[in-house]
């Protein structure tokens, strides 16, 4: 009898996933379409519109169909924008189930909760189904929390990227927990791992990575800097990151606030950079001020891998990702006056941080190995896969 890890036969896989860009839960997606490259399975991805991603997955050989859906986005929750984006379901159900029916997938796998008509269309049409969790949003009224989850009692199977994320869905339906397997994100280790300096010289350099948005933070982190000059520090703020299309006007406040604080000269911003390696290689140590809950922690794990010590929230996902390590400094979420103290504490005690940072590298990159994500994820697809073909032709 065969095993889920050595199907019959190579098998077609629709991945559907909500966006173009090249953050956090889409790195994972493309980790997973490698996974099923590296077992011989054909994979189609689907998206709403094209962007960097796009170029990535092509260059893996990958067929990439352009199919508009809905997104679980804020914008939904507007009342200018609600009649329309509701009227468009319609369509948008008639389109996912003619690219379906043409691509003929044995499964599908579904990137986030943020695309929840894959779910539907894919189990309405008798295929099993692979969600896999990145969101935790926990902050949400009860009622809604309900109603983003559900789709989830659709689902085949469940892969989450915390504990955190497993604990707050199944807080709104606790038996899904029976079909969830827990997967952690896979960060590209830097080879070598460059080490921090070992004397700061008098001054630390900070580096910030990730979108420009209230939720992440990015507004503590200016604040942080400022309050860690005032005491004394010098120190300075690299910032690798942009705001999301239409919120301009956010950067332009961030802007403003740097000025207010008399800080503009200690701040870089670099925009949005799919390689953060040589801005870790060029930092002494990282901020991840997440002002709200986090599912999990991809820039803390690659300031892990990184070799550097990491400010961060004490809060959600971000707590479960430094869980095990001595470099990461934990603060509450939002108070720029203590995420500025433990700047302050970072600098007096360098020496130690730093040591404590290289001896976390090798254990962060045992722990997020990319090819054990890509193991695991075939495993649970291929396990249903395999199922969906024997049954298929029995």
């Amino acid at each position: 009898m065969n095993s889920p890890h050595s199907p019959i036969t190579p098998l077609a896989i629709l991945v559907a996933h909500p966006s173009a860009d090249l953050y956090g839960s889409d790195r994972m997606m493309l980790e997973s379409v490698r996974a099923f490259q590296e077992r011989g399975h054909h994979v189609t991805v689907t998206l709403p519109s094209t962007g960097p991603l796009t170029k990535e997955l092509q260059q893996m050989g990958v067929t990439v169909i352009i199919s508009k859906t809905l997104v679980l986005r804020k914008d939904i929750l507007n009342i200018h924008t609600l009649p329309r984006i509701l009227a468009n379901i319609p369509l948008d159900a008639i389109r996912g189930i003619k690219l379906i029916s043409k691509t003929k997938p044995y499964a599908i796998y579904v990137n986030t909760l943020t695309v929840p008509a894959w779910v539907v269309l894919g189990r309405l049409l008798r295929k099993p189904v692979v969600v896999h969790v990145h969101e935790a949003e926990s902050f949400l009224p009860k009622g809604i929390k309900a109603l983003l989850t559900a789709p989830l009692l659709l689902a085949t199977s469940i892969v989450s990227n915390s504990n955190y994320s497993t604990d707050v869905f199944c807080s709104s339906f606790p038996r899904l927990r029976q079909k969830v397997t827990l997967i952690y994100n896979a960060v590209q280790n830097p080879k070598p791992v460059l080490p921090a300096r070992k004397d700061l010289n008098g001054f630390i350099r900070l580096l910030y990575v990730g979108r420009l948005s209230e939720r992440k933070g990015i507004d503590i982190a200016i604040a942080a800097l400022a309050v860690a000059r005032d005491a004394g520090v010098d120190a300075s703020l690299d910032v690798v990151g942009e705001v999301v299309d239409g919120d301009e006007q956010f950067k332009d406040a961030l802007l403003r606030q740097a000025a207010g604080l008399g800080i503009t000269a200690h701040i870089r911003f670099h925009g949005f950079d799919a390689d953060v390696w040589p801005y870790l290689g060029q930092t002494d140590a990282a901020i991840v001020p997440s002002r709200q809950v986090e599912s999990f922690g991809n820039t803390l794990v690659e300031a892990l891998l990184a070799g550097r010590p990491v400010i961060v929230s004490d809060s959600s996902g971000l707590r479960e990702a430094a869980s095990g390590y001595g470099s990461p400094i934990l603060v509450e979420p939002g108070d720029s006056q203590k995420a500025g103290a433990a700047i302050v504490e970072l600098f007096k005690s360098w020496p130690t941080r730093r040591r404590y940072a290289m001896a976390d590298a090798p254990l962060s990159a045992e722990k997020h190995d990319p090819a054990i994500y890509r193991k695991h994820i075939a495993v649970v697809v291929e396990g249903l896969t395999v199922r969906s073909f024997h049954k298929t032709r029995s």
